[in-house]
């Protein structure tokens, strides 16, 4: 007679199929996420009721793991993939942030090169000496447990837990080895899918020093951008443009990756897109103008007229009225994060990329900002990574956009689907006692009303004006409310903004722009705006609702 234990055999054979799972499903991707579910999905359910794998906070990043020695009782772990059963809750989420504390089995697990296995014994003695994670794996019905620790020479990488409940087999010996093989296959998987993490970053941060630098701050604006590799061919960019009355555009442009002439025709856009914004039109008229640029681009490019189409978002921020107006050609819709930190998507602000061959028109939407918000104008490969509550969850109370930035590059740089650029803005307000505004009626007397307003207002600010820059306001004041007088239309408004340099804004219901003419010898007038364009650094007409505005910025401080 001879005896066979098939029950030996049944088993031996489960875990031999347990480890060829592993070596099949694990190591398929070089994304640490990935290769952390694909190990969970391996081992959970046939070989263990409950699965979690943790990275320590460096490896998750992409960076290089921690080596001995080590305080493991302090070390941070984040688990990137959590599994079981279904209306068991496992104790802990993918993602959180979490340390050993007391924990002497998992803490002893860490520092052992083999798994540690442990068990309910007839006591009751408990799995975990955390008496939450205690009462949660009792409530689940565990009784027994594998701890092993994910290294590589000499290098922490994270751990790895398994659980078996309810009527399942309590872990053994051989199931250790089991855990020990899956173990080491998995951890060097996950190496390679550190390293390439930590590729990605690396090539995100060099690709950084070839886009163009940050811009100079503006009124209202604090803006940084994110720019994570790999870009198309370094068709991506950026801009911070100062406008009139102290508002400014912000741009965010991006050309195909299949465009062989990215750069030309990046350079070509970005500087005409330059000479329409100073020509103060709205979004969407701006992009439409854009878009026509574009196509006849694409007629004199090397090609022989081969289609060519780009994508841009621009937005118009002014800080007097906390207002924002944005129209997208081919990007997804911008987001604003308020103080709040609510989320709210411009999804009417969505359009045709810029040549496409497509009648839709450009759409604008506008929205008040309240004084700290965040807009951010992704690109349409990082759109698709910018989740709405991670990125709220990013902003601290006084986070600036470079921190939001480099937040957003360390979390998603190590992540190969996370590619593209995006341009982020905190807006802040201008405080009234900056800005004043009056109506003026049309007759002659005006210009000396005007400038007694004027001096009056300005004099309250002794701080930021001096006596020279006074005169200079004077009679800049008056030269514009006599043009306006002269040759504009009532109701008349002056505007005076105060920051860095002295706006002063004339407004009238006529349409008509005025030109700058050079007045002869014994022309008795004719000099007003000649006046003007000698007094200021810049100056020009924009149209508003009901006419136009004429501006000038005069510098302060003898600037």
């Amino acid at each position: 007679m001879t005896l066979l234990d098939v029950t030996r055999q049944e088993r031996d054979r489960a875990r031999e199929l347990t480890i060829a799972r592993v070596h099949e499903r694990v190591g398929r991707s070089l994304r640490l996420v990935a290769t952390c579910e694909a190990l969970a999905d391996a081992l959970c359910h046939d070989f263990a009721d409950l699965v979690v794998v943790a990275l320590t906070e460096e490896a998750a990043g992409g960076d290089f793991a921690p080596a001995e020695p080590f305080d493991a009782a302090r070390l941070p772990l984040r688990p990137l993939a959590v599994r079981a059963p279904a209306g068991v809750p496992p104790g802990i989420r993918a993602g959180d942030r979490v340390t050993l504390g007391d924990e002497p089995v998992l803490v002893r697990a860490l520092h052992s090169r083999r798994p540690v296995l442990v068990r309910r014994d007839a006591s009751g003695g408990g799995l975990s000496a955390d008496p939450v994670r205690e009462r949660a794996l009792r409530a689940a019905g565990a009784h027994s447990m594998i701890v092993a620790s994910l290294a590589v020479r000499g290098r922490l990488l994270g751990m790895l837990v398994l659980v078996r409940r309810g009527d399942a087999d309590p872990y053994s010996h051989a199931d250790v080895r089991t855990t020990e093989t899956a173990a080491l296959h998995a951890t060097l998987c996950l190496d390679n899918a550190r390293r390439a993490a930590h590729d990605r970053a690396l090539a995100s941060t060099v690709q950084r020093r070839f886009l163009d630098k940050v811009p100079n701050a503006q009124l209202g604006v604090d803006a940084a951008f994110v720019a994570l590799s790999p870009l198309p061919q370094s068709g991506s960019w950026f801009d911070v443009l100062p406008l009139s009355g102290a508002r400014c555009a912000l741009v965010l442009g991006e050309i195909p990756r299949d465009s062989t002439d990215a750069l030309v025709l990046k350079g070509q856009l970005r500087t005409a897109l330059r000479a329409l914004a100073d020509l103060e039109l709205q979004p969407d008229e701006l992009l439409a103008r854009l878009s026509d640029t574009v196509t006849h681009l694409a007629e004199e490019l090397p090609g022989g007229g081969a289609p060519r189409t780009a994508r841009c978002t621009y937005a118009l921020y002014d800080p007097v009225a906390r207002t924002v107006r944005v129209a997208c050609a081919g990007h997804p819709p911008p987001l604003v994060i308020g103080p709040d930190t609510t989320v709210t998507h411009l999804d009417e602000a969505s359009g045709p990329a810029l040549g496409a061959d497509d009648p839709a028109p450009f759409a604008m939407a506008t929205r008040e900002l309240a004084d700290g918000s965040t807009l951010v104008l992704p690109s349409g490969d990082l759109g698709a990574s910018l989740h709405p509550e991670s990125l709220a969850g990013l902003l601290a109370g006084d986070a600036t956009a470079q921190d939001l930035a480099d937040s957003l590059f360390t979390r998603l740089a190590p992540h190969s689907d996370s590619t593209g650029t995006a341009l982020l803005a905190r807006t802040y307000g201008l405080g009234g006692d900056r800005t004043a505004c009056w109506e003026l009626p049309a007759r002659e007397e005006s210009a000396a009303e005007a400038r007694r307003l004027a001096r009056g207002w300005l004099a309250a600010h002794p701080d930021a004006i001096g006596a020279d820059d006074l005169d200079s306001a004077d009679l800049l004041v008056s030269e514009l409310v006599t043009n306006a007088v002269r040759y504009g239309t009532p109701p008349l408004t002056l505007r005076l903004i105060l920051n860095r340099s002295l706006t002063v804004e004339v407004g009238d219901s006529c349409a008509t722009s005025p030109s700058l003419r050079h007045a002869r010898v014994t022309d008795e007038g004719g000099r007003g705006l000649f006046i003007v364009s000698q007094l200021t650094d810049k100056w020009g007409t924009r149209r508003v609702r009901g006419g136009k505005a004429i501006w000038a910025e005069q510098p302060l401080g003898g600037g």
